[in-house]
């Protein structure tokens, strides 16, 4: 649980709560809530997810904004290709694709490579557009 109250004006800013039960060696399960007030409903999130193997997990989650009345999913893949290398890839109910692959050199440098898009768009217009590429190394001293 987390509450964070303003002292000037003495009120509740934030007020987070979860809950995480790991039903079986390498699967999580958990709940949780983001919000503005003890009292008011804020935003709900259901996340379930499950090392396969080793090398590679899976993973859903679930939101529900309260305020918006807005649903939410997404279906996530973390692979581990050796030691060193290592890949992320989301994609959410509204189409929009994530994806990060990391490799660490060494002990000090660590290199990410992230893209994204949205499917909507590339459907919806019947063509490709170029997709956005961030590139950030981590140094570690």
């Amino acid at each position: 649980m987390n509450i964070v109250a303003e002292a000037a004006t003495q009120k509740v800013s934030k007020f987070d709560w979860g809950f995480n039960w790991y039903a079986s060696q390498g699967a999580n399960f958990g709940i949780k809530h983001e919000g503005v007030s003890p009292v008011q409903l804020g935003k709900f999130w259901v996340f379930f997810n499950h090392a396969a193997t080793a090398s590679q997990t899976v993973g859903t989650e679930f939101a529900y904004d309260w305020a918006t009345k807005k649903v939410g999913a997404k279906v996530g893949v973390w692979q581990k290709f050796n030691d060193a290398t290592q890949g992320k890839f989301k994609l959410d109910n509204e189409g929009k694709v994530d994806a990060v692959l990391k490799h660490k050199y060494n002990d000090t440098v660590t290199a990410s490579l992230a893209t994204g898009f949205q499917l909507k768009g590339i459907v919806a217009e019947n063509k490709s557009k170029s997709f956005p590429i961030g590139l950030a190394f981590d140094f570690k001293f």
